[in-house]
């Protein structure tokens, strides 16, 4: 009848040394009640016992179907749930009544790891549900967490999303993780605190792990305050996303003591020698609902090869469209190979998606890094809608040594707002690297930084405060279409040092924001070229409105109202420049002085 005899005899030694008894459920009647001393093999109450569900008793056809009933509170040593049979068609469902609590809390001198345990079962698949009104708690900080089948082919899945509430304080919290090829699913429940050291979310450890994919789910309240979490890594794909159909779901993630604590969040992060045709993916995907985080590191698609057989696609991504992620760094993309021959297929390629919400990120971001490794990378950064993403420091985009395969970086704003407080430039590497910037809407601020890249577009949206631009690839600078080139007009004012032609759209706009406090100069260089190209066009307005008569502007702030003028022909000849434009009483004194000097030389110089 598939009752896995070894883990039977194994938890029923360890009951015996530290003096708890193994209770398995023993009835067919859907609905039978925990309290039923009856329902148990051996009789008796389930307090303080090593529980387990197999597949002899307590089958139902579906995961609204419930076989047992946690009817009063209990404290239990371990709870276990094997297979409910290989074709994974049954399920095992718990129901925890309202009011009521199921704790897991060791009483034994070492406790049982795992002290919840869905599957484990080598060639079969088992599904799970722990549903009502009750809360589930597992305090045990010395276990962990384990829901996952170790086989290729078969799912261990535990469904709590019909339950109102889950607690856990433990070491570790494995989704189909830690285990030769472990596959699992994990539906959180309604409201969820979640402490541990560290959380994985598909990390099997055999080399051939066959797609391998594990997943988690998140309720609706999520506080996770976990040390290092894991999704996608080592040898089996995984991903963390929101269940469908919530409405004003959140999640809040701390390292594991919580407050300001961070947390290192690793999503596709792979090692070792893949099999043929063995796609990988680690997805982190917070849209459709709000995220508060705390992250020290953030790595985003990174791939480790030791071995001769390199193949498969790798694909990585983080995504977001409500709340705060606050991190210190961010890897994006980058392998690195070890020793051996090796012969290589697919590619790498990771994504950070900000649609809304807003991403920080303190340091620098590297993107598309490749040290030694055969697999191509391809890195992307995209902010859209009303995203928000600002970085504290460099970017680089791109980077490869030696032999090491291609890279390619790309960064595209479509909407929302990039702002970057260090230089965005490629690294090194030459021809083999690759770097893209496209704002084709929203806004990329420098914050006075450099560009130094391959290819820059800007087709639309807004391109403000650069301190030096280049572009090998696509040359100078082209305002397209509608185009902002904007400035902000303050003590720390920086001149654009061009290289290259400046082109610009018809429809271009020029944007100058003058800071309050600030008394302007008599001239700003604006744009700086270092050849003699002319400057290509004109801008059509000027913060979205038309020119006065010879270009002129007006720019307001606290202190007052002052005229400027726009020249094209300023500095060397094609240097964007505007000049101040002297008042009219400054200029009627100037005319005033003129005519007193011409008639001073008629009295000197009579006509005769």
């Amino acid at each position: 009848m598939n009752k896995c005899p070894l883990t039977l005899i194994l938890l029923a030694c360890a009951s015996v040394a530290s003096g708890q008894s193994t209770q398995t459920w023993s009835t067919d009647t859907e609905g039978s009640l925990w309290s039923g001393t009856a329902n148990w093999s051996p009789a008796g109450s389930p307090e303080g016992n090593d529980l387990i569900f197999g597949n002899t008793y307590g089958k139902t056809a579906s995961a609204t179907t419930v076989g047992n009933v946690v009817d009063q509170n209990y404290t239990i040593n371990s709870l276990t749930y094997n297979n409910t049979g290989t074709s994974g068609s049954y399920w095992q469902v718990t129901q925890i009544n309202s009011g009521v609590t199921l704790t897991l809390n060791s009483s034994a001198t070492t406790a049982p790891s795992p002290i919840l345990n869905v599957g484990g079962v080598a060639g079969v698949s088992t599904r799970v549900a722990i549903r009502g009104e009750g809360t589930l708690t597992v305090n045990e900080s010395s276990s962990s967490i384990s829901v996952g089948a170790p086989s290729a082919g078969y799912n261990a899945l535990l469904d709590m999303s019909g339950l109102a509430a889950f607690n856990a304080n433990v070491a570790t919290v494995n989704v189909g993780g830690a285990d030769s090829r472990a596959t699992g699913s994990l539906y959180l429940a309604d409201t969820n605190v979640i402490t541990a050291t560290t959380m994985n979310v598909g990390s099997s450890t055999a080399s051939t792990g066959g797609g391998a994919y594990s997943s988690l789910q998140l309720g609706k309240t999520n506080t996770i305050h976990v040390s290092t979490i894991n999704v996608g890594v080592i040898y089996s794909g995984g991903s963390i996303t929101y269940r469908g159909g919530l409405t004003d779901a959140t999640t809040e993630i701390r390292g594991a003591s919580g407050g300001a604590s961070r947390a290192n969040l690793s999503v596709g992060a792979f090692s070792g020698q893949y099999g043929i045709n063995n796609a990988k993916s680690g997805t982190v995907d917070f849209r459709g609902g709000g995220v508060d985080a705390m992250i020290d590191q953030l790595i985003v698609g990174t791939r480790y090869d030791a071995g001769t057989n390199i193949a498969g696609n790798t694909v990585a991504g983080f995504y977001m469209d409500k709340g705060v992620v606050d991190a210190n760094s961010l890897t994006l993309g980058k392998t690195s190979y070890g020793s051996g021959t090796p012969t290589s297929s697919g590619v790498l390629t990771a994504t950070v998606g900000v649609e809304g919400g807003s991403l920080r990120v303190n340091g620098n971001v590297n993107m598309a890094e490749n040290a030694s490794g055969m697999v191509p990378v391809t890195a992307n950064l995209t902010v859209s809608q009303t995203g928000s993403m600002s970085i504290g420091g460099d970017v680089t985009m791109g980077s490869k040594s030696g032999t090491a395969a291609t890279v390619a970086a790309n960064i595209t704003v479509s909407g929302g707002t990039l702002l970057i407080q260090g230089n965005l430039t490629e690294g090194s590497g030459g021809s083999g690297v690759s770097s893209t910037v496209t704002v084709s809407g929203g806004s990329l601020n420098m914050d006075h930084g450099s560009i130094a890249v391959d290819t820059f577009q800007l087709s639309s949206g807004k391109l403000k405060d650069v301190a030096s631009f280049s572009a090998d690839v696509s040359g100078g600078l082209n305002v397209q279409g509608s185009s902002t080139l904007a400035y902000s007009l303050d003590g720390s004012f920086t001149t654009l040092s061009l290289s290259g032609a400046l082109t610009l759209g018809a429809s271009s706009n020029l944007e100058l924001s003058l800071a309050d406090g600030f008394t302007p100069g008599a001239s700003f260089v604006l744009v700086s070229n270092d050849l003699l190209d002319a400057v290509s066009g004109v801008f059509a307005t000027i913060n979205g409105a038309a020119f006065g008569a010879d270009n002129t502007f007006f720019l307001t702030n606290d202190l007052g109202s002052f005229e400027y003028k726009l020249s094209y022909l300023g500095g060397d000849g094609n240097d964007l420049v505007i000049s101040a434009v002297p008042e009219p009483a400054a200029g009627l004194l100037c005319v005033g002085g003129l005519a007193g000097l011409w008639m001073m030389r008629r009295r000197i110089f009579p006509r005769g």
